[in-house]
């Protein structure tokens, strides 16, 4: 009964394969049939796609006489084009398909259009089913022929008549199988049954139950449908499912069902189908077995197969199988947990995880492990297990029985033959080379790479003798060794020939061949290779030999050439009249013969030291010199001409064959004697010119007409760090790199060139006399890129026929004088300034004291007034007006005194936003708005500024002058914008040469106004210096308070002015750490207390460091602190975080974004913050990205940093 089952089971696999193999066939034909359609646009394109489609396009006249045949698929069709053209397109015909395509010719003359499926022959005589489609041409209204594609269906046509026997098949198997087949429809409705449904049921036909709901007709309790379909949803299927049936009488019927989804061919589900066992029986057998548990046990002991029993996943039970197969005896594996048979913890919680969601859908599984198993000694193997559960439902009290075969070896054997299969069939199918083995005289085996290259067909190339592919004259050669080889003789193996092709053309072949067994009987293995190719490079090689042999034996200077043996294989005219020794003598002559012309014996030359190794060449001929391969020398042979001897100048360099391999060394050897001569004369007077320029104390340098340097004094060299050696002979303006860093011209090149425009543009004064030109300029690259001023003096050269030949140019630093002249009048500058605010002082202090009197009555009796009077009077509010102007007064005689450097200030712990709060309720900002109205306000202040140590008053009057001047800057209105920023500074602002690092406060103030004129931006800041009208909008002193205060409260001005646009002034004040006295609104600090949670702080300023791990500590986190991302990554590879607070920018080495990346390979779920002084950039957005959490910007405040870290770690 089983056996049916499979058989049953496999049948409609096999249908509904060829069920979607028809219709992927017949879609793909749909497409094919759309694409030809296509085709047509292009006549180009056509005949490109048509020559390499595998279907067939063909042309017929009015007569059916075929005009053009294309050769489709070559491997099923066999024709050449030549072999159908001119033929009448029916004697292609099926004999009984032809009077059908008659008549659909007469049709298609008649303009009709439909597709048509007939047989038609191959070349070998086969006829196979085609489907084509056909288009009538019509010129004038007159049919003149058509055009069309045969399309092989022949697969499609042998898939339906497959279809067609599997379902008549089926059919029988269905109507005899003793099992029970059933089918039911998307409802549940059971629509098909075999006949031994009938008699299982206890049924007499099937009008009693098809059509019926299955749930409610055939089963006992109807709510196991309800599970039976909940794990069909889940799984798709069901193995060996147990559920009871309801007998027609109404008794239990307990079966096993293998079912599954059935499926429509777009892959939707229709129902469910399947096979129903009888387990009656089953039943029975499993009720005794549960009766007979020692029987069992002993049998089971006997099994050959590891075995045991488990409980809770703890063994109970094991046969002495186990032994063998795991190591364990059987009392060493009773009462342990099966984590025993395992690699690791994770793959014993996959294994039991599946195992039990298996059992709980069908008592017996069966299966081959995911992962291997352990042994006691620790190797690991693959085992086969059959499980299966006792009880009706897997629960808790469940045992389970579980087999182990281990089948190691045969799954390594398994793989090891399925992957050497694999790529033995590969090799084979996808050679570049012919392969064929031959027995007698005949091709039992090819495979496509040699049918390609004998151009034939299979059939064609088994059904004849070899050496009928040969070329005549080749085969009695070819025949002979094939023969001989297979009597065991020896003969070459591998040797080339010449074929014939069926289209008469040649081809040169290369053969390897081999005795083998094949079907047990001795055959030859032949590999084949197409040379043609080859053997065409091979005479266009030797002929371009010759052609080079020719050119060489011209070429005017001596040469001569040696193989990798040291032998003489080219010696031309020119040596032949330099040495007096003949080719024919020299040629094929080996052990330095070819030195003796020269040196006068047997040595080592030039040539044979090209493939010495580059250090030895170098220590040991340090006169020779490398050009890539060649090397290069002069050198005196004594031996030349009858010993009278002369200086040559020789390059070698290696021969390479097409595949670049050295297959010797060429030396071209030129007689330069003269050329010495003339060169020892040239150096005479070159050394002479080279002395005097070198005594000169400035640098001096010369370039001949084409920029080369000639020339490069002592004192030069010492400019620039650059010896003469190094930089004589060199051109394109290398010279100017040690001063400007680039190749550019300099006074040299402008003497001679004369470009006066590029003169003006690139140097501060330029003067000419003549042929003299001079200039000074500063030069930032000079001294080692510490720059200078220079001045520089050219003057041409000229020859003795007075034509230029070059140039020398001059240099004298004369930075120390330039420096001299800034600080004059640096010093001038100071002294003004010096001298205007000692005026001032004088003033403040000749004034002060009478002001500060008058004021002090003014406010002292205030002040008593105010005391005295009771708070309902009305004047009590204009005595506190003046009190508050009093007051005001005396801070501008502060102001004064500030100003002079003779006030002493009193400073402590102010924030700017409540100093600019404060400052937007005085009556001085009422006034200045309300006379202003065209102005709009803006504040972009930030919320948790940091504290500054300062004077509240000075800074509220600081604020006040510049908005007035803001102000007084927009007479038609604009914006004027106040903010405040906490900001990490680590380098200089503009108008600084340095500032101290550290975090600060800043203040802005900007206008959209007139701006400032770029003459009058330095001298803003100057007492009395003010472009407004005296008494009326300003005194003078506005901006020089504002400077005063930066500069007793250890802070940074910048100023950003375009006229026309608008003016920004930005202070810088250092941040303190103190608090306010007055009691300040802020969040709870117990809402971001820690926890205890460890904290790893990383950052690269000691300082940043420190405080940030104080302000931890003081929020009850446990902190550690590194300095950089290497140490973060070293630190967290021992160690363990709940979080790490990270620093952006960390230099030198790797920044925040990458430190957090190679941390996450250690620890995936890391939680990190990110803190910077600069602001968001993308760095901290990929960072975030990765997962880290918020973004933190220095400098740091307790409350901000607190609640940062404390929401990362509550965040899931």
């Amino acid at each position: 009964m089983s056996n049916e089952s499979n058989t049953a089971a496999s049948s409609i696999d096999e249908l509904l394969l060829l069920r979607k193999r028809v219709a992927e066939l017949d879609d793909a034909l749909s497409a094919v049939l759309k694409e030809k359609e296509a085709l047509s646009l292009s006549e180009s394109r056509f005949r490109l796609m048509v020559e390499s489609s595998g279907d067939i396009v063909f042309e017929i006249d009015h007569r059916g006489v075929v005009l053009y045949f294309s050769q489709g698929d070559k491997d099923v069709w066999g024709y050449d084009r030549d072999d159908v053209i001119g033929k009448n397109f029916i004697e292609l015909i099926h004999p009984d398909d032809r009077d059908l395509l008659t008549k659909r010719f007469l049709e298609l003359s008649a303009g009709v259009e439909k597709p048509l499926v007939y047989r038609i022959k191959n070349k070998s005589g086969e006829f196979r089913w085609v489907r084509t489609n056909t288009k009538p041409r019509i010129e004038n209204g007159t049919f003149i022929g058509a055009n069309g594609t045969l399309i092989d269906i022949t697969d499609l046509k042998l898939a339906e008549e497959s279809l067609r026997e599997s379902e008549e098949r089926y059919r029988d198997i269905i109507e005899n199988t003793l099992d029970v087949y059933y089918r039911t429809d998307g409802q549940g409705n059971l629509i098909m049954m075999s006949p031994s449904g009938l008699a299982l049921l206890g049924y007499e036909s099937f009008g009693d139950i098809l059509g019926s709901s299955v749930a409610d007709k055939l089963y006992m309790f109807p709510e196991e449908r309800v599970k039976f379909l909940s794990i069909m949803k889940e799984d798709g299927q069901v193995h060996d499912y147990e559920v009871v049936l309801k007998h027609q009488d109404g008794t239990p019927m307990p079966v096993s069902t293998s079912s599954r989804y059935y499926y429509d061919k777009d892959g939707n589900a229709l129902g469910i189908e399947g096979f129903i066992l009888d387990i009656r029986d089953r039943k029975r057998a499993e009720k005794v077995i549960k009766e007979s548990d020692e029987l069992g046990k002993s049998i089971l002991m006997s099994v050959p197969h590891g075995l045991f029993g488990v409980e809770n996943r703890s063994i109970f039970f094991a046969n002495a199988a186990m032994e063998n197969v795991f190591g364990w005896k059987p009392e060493e594996l009773i009462g342990k947990s099966t984590r025993i048979l395992f690699r690791n913890e994770e793959e014993w919680k996959e294994y039991g995880a599946k195992l039990y969601s298996w059992l709980r859908k069908m008592p017996v599984v069966t299966f081959e492990s995911k992962h291997p198993f352990v042994r006691k000694d620790g190797t690991e193997i693959i085992c086969r297990n059959s499980v299966s559960r006792t009880g009706e439902k897997l629960g808790k009290t469940n045992r389970i029985v579980a087999t182990f075969e281990d089948i190691t070896d045969r799954r390594r054997a398994e793989e090891s033959l399925k992957k050497s299969e694999e790529r033995y069939r590969l090799l084979f199918e996808s050679a570049g080379e012919g392969i064929l083995i031959a027995r007698g005289e005949t091709i039992q085996f090819a495979n496509p790479a040699l049918l390609e290259i004998l151009g034939c067909s299979e059939d064609t190339i088994t059904s004849r003798p070899f050496v009928s592919f040969m070329h005549p004259d080749d085969r009695e050669m070819v025949r002979n060794r094939h023969l001989n080889r297979m009597k065991g003789e020896c003969v070459e193996t591998d040797y080339t020939f010449r074929i014939l092709r069926p289209d008469g053309t040649v081809k040169w072949l290369k053969i390897s061949s081999r005795v083998i067994l094949w079907d047990g009987l001795p055959s030859s293995l032949s590999f084949v290779v197409d040379v043609t190719g080859l053997k065409q490079i091979e005479e266009e090689l030797r002929k371009s030999e010759q052609q080079q042999a020719d050119i060489i034996d011209f070429l005017p200077d001596a040469t001569l050439a040696i193989d990798n043996d040291k032998r003489v294989i080219i010696w031309n005219r020119a040596i032949e009249e330099m040495t007096g020794i003949p080719a024919q003598e020299m040629l094929g002559k080996g052990d330095y013969a070819y030195t003796i012309p020269f040196y006068g014996e047997a040595r080592p030359q030039l040539m044979d030291l090209v493939m010495s190794d580059n250090e030895e060449f170098s220590t040991k001929y340090p006169q020779l010199r490398r050009e890539g391969e060649a090397l290069v020398a002069e050198a005196f042979c004594h031996a030349l001409y009858n010993n009278k001897g002369a200086w040559v100048y020789a390059k070698a360099t290696p021969l390479r064959d097409q595949k670049g391999n050295i297959k010797g060394i060429i030396e071209i050897i030129r007689d330069i004697t003269k050329q010495k001569h003339y060169e020892d004369v040239l150096k005479d007077y070159q050394r002479s010119l080279a002395d005097v320029i070198n005594f000169l104390p400035d640098a001096t340098f010369v370039i001949d007409k084409n920029g080369i340097v000639t020339a490069w004094n002592n004192a030069i060299a010492s400019m620039t760090g650059i010896k003469a050696e190094e930089m004589i002979g060199r051109g394109n303006y290398e010279y100017a790199i040690p001063f400007y860093g680039e190749r550019r011209p300099i006074i040299i090149d402008l003497i001679l060139s004369e470009d006066d425009e590029f003169l003006r543009k690139s140097y501060d004064e330029v003067q000419r006399q003549v042929a003299v030109l001079s200039g000074e300029v500063y030069v930032p690259h000079a001294f080692g890129g510490k720059g200078a001023y220079l001045w520089g003096n050219a003057s041409r050269l000229y020859d003795s026929k007075g034509e230029v030949v070059g140039a020398i140019q001059s240099i004298r630093d004369i930075t120390e004088r330039r420096q001299a002249e800034a600080e004059r009048r640096d010093l001038e500058e100071r002294l003004q300034r010096a001298e205007k605010m000692e005026s001032l002082g004088l003033l403040a202090g000749g004034v002060a004291h009478d002001l500060n009197n008058v004021l002090g009555i003014v406010v002292g009796y205030a002040e008593m007034l105010i005391d005295e009077m009771d708070k309902s009077n009305p004047m009590r509010d204009d005595l506190k007006k003046i009190l508050d102007g009093g007051n005001r007064s005396a801070a501008i005689v502060q102001d004064l005194l500030t100003l002079a450097r003779r006030g002493v200030q009193t400073k402590k712990a102010a924030n700017l936003n409540a100093a600019i709060a404060d400052w937007l309720k005085t009556p001085e900002f009422e006034r200045v708005f309300s006379n202003n109205p065209h102005i709009k306000l803006i504040t972009d202040l930030e919320s948790d500024l940091l504290n500054i140590m300062g004077s509240p008053v000075h800074l509220g009057k600081t604020i006040a002058n510049l908005v007035s001047n803001a102000v007084e800057a927009m007479p038609n209105g604009g914006v004027l914008k106040i903010a405040t920023r906490n900001r990490y500074m680590d380098m200089p602002i503009h108008g600084y040469d340095n500032v101290r690092e550290g975090d600060y406060v800043v203040l802005t103030v900007s206008d959209t106004g007139e701006g400032i004129l770029e003459r009058d931006v330095k001298r803003i800041f100057e007492p009395f210096y003010t472009k407004k009208i005296m008494g009326r909008s300003g005194t003078g002193l506005g901006l020089a308070v504002v400077w005063g205060t930066i500069k007793d409260h250890n802070g940074y001005i910048n100023v950003e002015s375009e006229e026309g646009k608008g003016t920004t002034f930005a202070l810088y004040f250092p941040i303190t750490r103190e608090d306010i006295d007055s009691e300040q609104i802020s969040v709870s600090m117990s809402e971001y207390m820690g926890r205890g949670e460890t904290i790893l702080v990383v950052d690269d300023i000691k300082g940043q460091r420190e405080l940030a791990s104080r302000m931890l500590t003081k929020l009850n986190y446990s902190v550690s602190t590194v300095a950089s991302g290497e140490e973060a990554v070293e630190y967290l590879k021992k160690n363990k975080a709940d979080l790490i607070v990270l620093d952006m920018i960390m230099d030198p080495g790797i920044d925040g974004s990458e430190t957090y990346e190679k941390v996450l390979e250690i620890s995936p779920v890391q939680k990190a913050v990110i803190v910077s002084g600069f602001s968001e950039s993308d760095r901290v957005r990929e960072a975030q990205n990765m997962g880290a959490g918020a973004y933190v910007r220095k400098p740091y405040v307790l409350e901000r940093i607190g609640m940062a870290v404390r929401k990362e770690l509550d965040r899931k």
